[in-house]
This record gives structure tokens, C-alpha cells and sequence, in this order.
């Protein structure tokens, strides 16, 4: 999604340093650095122990910011 390679995102879910936010409507936003560098934020659904991914992108530079602020 987003120019994003699917793999990439799903291994971002376990990369050192990702942080998990709650978002609405019981969504979650994961701030995350690839392996490659991309620095890229998942927002996703989690229920019964599954993660749905609704959409991931590149994050812009405020959001990096916010990344790194936290």
C-alpha cells in the first residue's frame, strides 16, 4: 500500500523502537523504522489476536517529529 512492500510492513510490527498508539474507532497506529530505514506508520485493527492492516504509508516529517519526541 503506498509504495510499501506488504513484507515490509508486516516486519515492521517487530522492529526495535515501534510504538503502538491507540487511534478511533479502536484502530491502532504503529510509528515504526524499517530494517531498510523507511521510517513508515500502520494503522491496523487488532482483534482475537489478529492484526488487520487498514493502510500504511510513509510517515511526513511532522509525523517523524512526533516519532522521535516520543
Amino acid at each position: 500500500k503506498h509504495g510499501l512492500d506488504p513484507e515490509e510492513v508486516e516486519d515492521s510490527f517487530f522492529e526495535a523502537g515501534a510504538r503502538v498508539e491507540r487511534a478511533k474507532y479502536g484502530r491502532h497506529v504503529l510509528w515504526t523504522q524499517t530494517a531498510v530505514g523507511a521510517y513508515i506508520l500502520v494503522v491496523f485493527e487488532y482483534r482475537r489476536g489478529i492484526a488487520t492492516i487498514i493502510t500504511a504509508r510513509r510517515m511526513t516529517i511532522r509525523e517523524r517529529r512526533h516519532y522521535w519526541r516520543r
